[in-house]
């Protein structure tokens, strides 16, 4: 039986930065609420986007906060209104933006995932100390405003090509 050799630290950042392990936990730890509910999992993104953030409730600051792509939320959104749990509203001073708010059918749903993120992050925080939270979370802001900048200039790079 072969074994692989342990992984650095580096590798281990490497991985969770990619993401794939944190991905394959959501999908995991909130696939019953998923089936309960008969949910897609970009529908329970964003239910959880817009009563996290209520003030950025179009498609494209829900497309921001994702990351996602414009064709999956604008799709998911309208089966979200479809069964009631969400409402569109076109905003009255630009009618190019809808804005998506949240109907009391959905609360039940938001309650559980909220409930069951705050769950998961206490499992994913335990034995860290205030202060080693603290030093995380501005690392990670640091590492987040990098990766935006990186990302804006590599589309400025690619567009002048």
């Amino acid at each position: 039986m072969r074994t692989r050799p342990k992984a650095g630290i580096e590798e281990h950042i490497e991985a969770i930065l990619r993401g794939g392990q944190f991905k394959q936990l959501v999908e995991l730890y909130f696939n019953h609420i998923k089936e309960s509910y008969g949910l897609k999992k970009i529908e329970m993104e964003i239910l959880y986007c817009l009563s996290r953030w209520e003030e950025h409730n179009t498609s494209i600051d829900v497309c921001r906060t994702l990351r996602a792509n414009k064709g999956h939320v604008s799709q998911a959104m309208e089966n979200l209104r479809k069964r009631g749990l969400v409402e569109a509203i076109q905003d009255k001073e630009d009618r190019r933006y809808v804005h998506f708010i949240l109907l009391e059918d959905a609360r039940e749903i938001t309650e559980e995932l909220t409930s069951e993120f705050h769950r998961l992050n206490a499992k994913l925080f335990e034995g860290f100390s205030e202060e080693e939270l603290e030093v995380f979370k501005s690392m990670m802001v640091r590492v987040g405003q990098n990766m935006d900048d990186i990302i804006r200039q590599t589309e400025e790079w690619s567009s002048k090509k």
